[in-house]
């Protein structure tokens, strides 16, 4: 397998990769030899993914905003982690309402439950397919 990159618009930002695949290109007759495949997501397996991906989740849990009767909700990276989520009331963000956790591609909230713990469940399953959600009490 060989990869190359062609051009990166932004440090990693969003980066534009050509694909040839030996193994794939020609051995069915389905694709012609010496096909070069345009990549647009992080692959599975890409060094870059991880990095990739972490950008684009990022990026979308900051823009994420829902609304619970007359308050508006949002994520607020914590400054000394980044894999930790401050869950906060617009108007009073010294306030935690609680904590999401994540790791690759997993979230863990923690928080009571609740419509605002729900109406950021739906924000999210807009964005992504979420897996079966699992709640923990004590």
């Amino acid at each position: 397998m060989m990869l190359r990159v062609l051009f990166s618009t932004q440090r990693c930002q969003k980066a534009n990769w050509l694909w040839y695949d030996h193994r794939i290109s020609g051995s069915d007759g389905i694709v012609p030899a010496d096909t070069l495949w345009t990549l647009d997501r992080a692959v599975y397996g890409l060094r870059e993914s991880p990095f990739l991906w972490s950008q684009e989740r990022d990026r979308r849990l900051e823009e994420l905003r829902w609304k619970v009767g007359n308050v508006t909700y949002r994520l607020s990276r914590c400054p000394t982690d980044s894999q930790v989520w401050r869950l906060i009331d617009e108007k009073h963000q010294s306030v935690y309402l609680g904590l999401m956790i994540v790791y690759v591609d997993d979230f863990l909230f923690l928080t009571d439950l609740g419509p605002m713990r729900d109406g950021l469940l739906a924000q999210l399953s807009s964005a992504w397919t979420l897996a079966k959600e699992v709640t923990l009490t004590c």
